[in-house]
C-alpha cells in the first residue's frame, strides 16, 4: 500500500487542486492520510466524502511530529511507501506513479534506499538546483544527493523501521536536515528523480520574524547535531564553525551559527536532552 501524509496548515480552498491531484493519481492504490494542523471544516468535511481519505487534526503540531502521529496510524507493513507531503505543491496525476516505479527500479539494486524525492521547480519554472546538496548524475534522470528537501519524499518501511520518525524539536525548518543526518549514518542514500518535476513555491526567507528565527535555529541545531560529533565540549565545534565561516567568507552561514547558538542555549535543557540522545555522532531511533 502507498500512503500519502499530507501535512496541511491551509484552508481546503487553497489546496483544493494539490488534493484532486491526489485522488485522481492514476494506476495506483493509495490511501490519503491529512494531518491538519490548522483545524479547517471544510477540509475535514471533504475528507469525510472520500473513503480513501482519513482526516486528523491534533492542534498544529508542526511538520515532523505530524508526520509521527500519521505513520504512528497507518501501522505499516513490510512492503508499504509513505509519501510525505507539503500542502504547497503543484502535481501531476502520474506524479506519484513515476515517483514510485522510480523507487522501484532503486530498491530492486539498492538496499541501502533512504529518501527519495522529485525534482523541485517554481510556477515560474526556475530550477531549485541550489536546494539538493552534492548533486551526481547516475544517468537516466537518476541523480544520487547528500540533501534533498522533505516537501515531497517517499520513504519505506525499511527506513522507517531503521532510521524511526523526525525529531519533534524541530517545529518547523530543517527537520529534514536532521533526519537526513541520522539516515546517513546508518548507511542510507537519497536519490532525486529529475523527471519528476513538482512545483513547490516556499517562502525563502520566511517572511515573518518569528519564523525566520525558528528558520535559522533549526538550521543551526542541525548543523550543529551533524558535525559535533563525540565532542564533550559542543562549544568548541561553534568556534570552530565560526572560524570556517570567516575564512570561507560565507557570511550566511556565519550569521546561521551566531543568531541559532544564542537563541538555543536559552533552553539549554532542550539542547542537553537533544545531545544525549544522539550520543555524540551515534544516531538514535525516535518515534512520537
Amino acid at each position: 500500500m502507498v500512503y500519502i501524509v499530507l501535512v496541511s496548515y491551509s484552508k481546503f480552498s487553497d489546496i483544493s487542486n494539490f488534493l484532486q491531484s491526489v485522488m485522481n493519481s492514476e494506476n495506483i492504490a493509495l490511501s490519503l492520510i491529512i494531518m491538519d494542523n490548522l483545524g479547517d471544516k471544510e477540509l475535514k468535511h471533504w475528507a469525510s466524502t472520500f473513503e480513501r481519505a482519513s482526516y486528523y487534526s491534533e492542534g498544529n503540531l508542526g511538520y515532523g511530529s505530524a508526520i509521527n502521529f500519521a505513520v504512528k496510524k497507518i501501522n505499516l507493513e513490510t512492503n508499504d511507501q509513505v509519501i510525505i507531503c507539503n500542502d504547497d505543491l503543484q502535481i501531476k496525476v502520474n506524479t506519484f506513479r513515476l515517483l514510485l516505479d522510480g523507487y522501484k527500479a532503486l530498491k530492486a539494486r539498492c538496499l541501502n534506499l533512504g529518501p527519495v524525492s522529485p525534482w523541485f521547480m517554481r510556477d515560474t519554472g526556475e530550477d531549485q538546483s541550489t536546494r539538493y546538496e552534492n548533486i551526481k548524475n547516475l544517468g537516466n534522470d537518476v541523480l544520487k544527493v547528500d540533501f534533498s528537501p522533505a516537501a515531497m519524499w517517499l520513504l519505506d518501511y525499511d527506513l522507517i523501521k531503521l532510521v524511526g520518525g523526525f525529531l519533534p524539536e524541530f517545529f518547523m525548518y530543517a527537520e529534514d536536515k536532521e533526519y537526513v543526518f541520522r539516515a546517513k549514518a546508518l548507511g542510507f542514500d537519497l536519490y532525486t528523480f529529475r523527471n519528476i518535476e513538482v512545483v513547490h513555491n516556499f517562502d525563502y526567507p520566511p517572511k515573518s520574524k518569528p519564523l525566520r528565527i525558528e528558520k535559522i535555529r533549526n538550521t543551526f541545531l542541525a548543523d550543529f547535531l551533524n558535525n559535533s560529533g563525540n565532542s564533550r565540549n559542543p562549544h568548541i565545534h561553534v568556534v570552530k564553525a565560526l572560524l570556517v565561516s570567516l575564512r570561507d567568507r560565507d557570511l550566511s552561514r556565519f550569521h546561521n551559527y551566531v543568531v541559532g547558538y544564542f537563541r538555543f542555549v536559552k533552553n539549554i535543557q532542550s539542547f542537553r536532552k537533544i545531545k544525549q540522545s544522539h550520543k555524540g555522532s551515534v544516531p538514535f531511533r525516535y518515534v512520537s
